[in-house]
């Protein structure tokens, strides 16, 4: 709002999120997500919302940013880990980490439309490119990055890495960094 600037920490185990002003680092507030042990969060500017996901309880918390509460519970599969709206914030996408399944909602009524499942895979983080028709997966357990077609929601290059993949970044629509 107005050049306003905050940001978020997600408590796992306190089931809150806490947002921060910034530069200054002042406590604003704290919210319930209403799950348990919140990993990631996505804030979607179209929609002023913002998606928690929530370890435990296999769920994401769907929260209205100007008032804090949750507005939407939205079960998922097993371990819920990264998210991220597209940027017309028409869609949500869904990582879980237990089962690896790749899950994509329509944010108009919080249905899921497609999944992609890869055999015992723990799927974590997720960047997408800047015209949103693509994502890169980082899947830890078999040591890939998935390239995702977002149009048709399908695999559609593997990319094999170092152990372990765990954060990953796109820098340009080019460079793919993976740590």
């Amino acid at each position: 709002k107005s050049g306003e600037q905050t940001f978020f920490v997600s408590q796992m185990t306190t089931g809150y999120i806490y947002e921060y002003s910034y530069p200054d680092l002042t406590l604003k507030r704290e919210i319930s997500t209403g799950g348990k042990w919140p990993k990631f969060m996505a804030y979607s500017q179209k929609l002023n919302i913002l998606a928690v996901t929530n370890w435990f309880t296999n769920n994401v918390s769907i929260i209205d940013y100007e008032t804090g509460k949750v507005i939407k519970m939205l079960d998922t599969k097993a371990a819920p880990r990264g998210v991220t709206f597209t940027n017309d914030g028409e869609s949500l996408i869904v990582l879980c980490f237990e089962g690896g399944v790749v899950q994509k909602f329509s944010t108009k009524n919080w249905k899921e439309e497609k999944s992609i499942y890869k055999k015992n895979a723990a799927m974590r983080h997720i960047v997408m490119n800047s015209d949103n028709t693509k994502a890169y997966i980082s899947n830890m357990y078999h040591f890939e990055i998935y390239e995702v077609d977002l149009i048709e929601f399908k695999i559609i290059h593997t990319y094999k890495v170092f152990s372990n993949p765990n954060t990953i970044d796109l820098k340009d629509d080019k460079l793919l960094f993976v740590s």
